[in-house]
């Protein structure tokens, strides 16, 4: 009977100094910190976002390795010195919005600061918008793709800048960073191009595919024309070589009585027997002939001039994305460094820790 009950003693402070090693509670020097969270819905047990919150996050393995990098000790040795517990509920709460971490080890301030610490940027990547997101990705349309479509794309971008401008604004619209632009400095500039800078290369996009349309609208009349040139041409031959052949091989000239075909009246003709038709056929067709060449040549002109400006403007819409897409990629980078601030400024007000020795 004293062998077992020495037995389950033995068994007793074995399984209790194993719950004391797995928790980390030694007898060694602790310290202890009150992380509190102080945003909307935390006391619902909910995260910045809208998510649940869950207070072992605190001593996640990510956490830990930030701390235990900072520290230069080995994170699952600080992880299992580590408990963290919710510190009870106040009134009026549906759950606790503070939580008591505590750590027992050497250096127990130093630790905790630097776990709370790696925390808070876990907090702030994990719970809050950040503006990793706001980069400008160039996008490439290829040959032949419709133009308008990146003009569009380019709006779209500074839509979705804004939009986080926005975001940040309502959070709090008082907040200025101690250097550079405020958030409603850069969203000004942003609207500024969105609402003239894209909006006339829409424009210039516009005007050049009208432009277009009426290029090869016009290319079209000019190749009509030319056929029909061919054709009066052709048929002023045929009837030249058919003057010809007369004035060589065939009747003597003789005068006969002709009419004219317009007004009806009688006149001699000195001609050849049959060819007073011929000669008006083939003036007709040498006239048309003449008459197109001309309104070909004036409309290759002025085909031209416009591709010419079209040209131009080609250029000029090359130029405005180029323009447009500098101010993008500058408002970006402007827009990260002073969010990278404002949370900095931001994460005291949303999570306080302190710490007891």
């Amino acid at each position: 009977m004293i062998i077992r009950t020495a037995a389950a003693a033995v068994i007793a402070m074995a399984v209790l100094a194993a719950a004391y090693k797995i928790h980390g509670m030694s007898a060694e020097p602790s310290a202890t910190a009150v992380i509190s969270l102080r945003y909307q819905n935390a006391s619902s047990g909910l995260a910045p976002d809208g998510t649940f919150f869950d207070m072992y996050e605190a001593v996640s393995d990510d956490v830990m390795e930030t701390a235990a990098e900072e520290l230069g000790e080995d994170p699952e040795k600080i992880q299992g010195s580590i408990s963290i517990r919710p510190s009870g509920a106040s009134a009026g709460q549906t759950v606790s919005s503070d939580y008591i971490m505590s750590y027992r080890g050497e250096n127990g301030k130093k630790v905790l600061e630097a776990v709370c610490s790696a925390y808070e940027t876990y907090f702030r990547k994990k719970h809050l918008l950040t503006a990793d997101s706001v980069e400008y990705e160039a996008c490439s349309f290829g040959k032949g793709s419709d133009p308008m479509a990146y003009a569009e794309y380019l709006e779209n971008e500074a839509d979705r800048f804004i939009g986080f401008l926005d975001t940040r604004i309502k959070e709090d619209d008082g907040w200025k960073p101690d250097e550079g632009p405020s958030l409603q400095t850069l969203k000004g500039g942003l609207d500024t191009v969105k609402d003239t800078e894209i909006a006339q290369l829409k424009t210039l996009i516009e005007n050049s595919t009208a432009g277009s349309g009426e290029a090869a609208s016009m290319k079209y009349t000019i190749s009509v024309l030319e056929d029909q040139k061919k054709r009066a041409d052709s048929s002023y031959e045929v009837r030249r070589e058919a003057i010809t052949l007369y004035d060589s091989k065939l009747f003597p000239t003789v005068s006969v009585p002709s009419v004219t075909s317009k007004d009806g009246e009688y006149y001699i003709s000195t001609t050849k027997t049959g060819l007073d038709d011929i000669y008006e056929a083939a003036k007709y067709f040498l006239d048309a002939s003449t008459s197109i060449r001309k309104d070909i040549s004036a409309r290759k002109i002025v085909l031209s001039k416009r591709q010419e400006a079209k040209s131009s403007n080609e250029d000029r819409i090359e130029e405005k994305v180029q323009d447009i897409e500098q101010d993008l990629k500058e408002a970006a980078e402007k827009i990260r460094t002073a969010d990278a601030e404002f949370l900095k400024d931001h994460a005291g007000k949303l999570m306080e820790a302190s710490i007891e020795t």
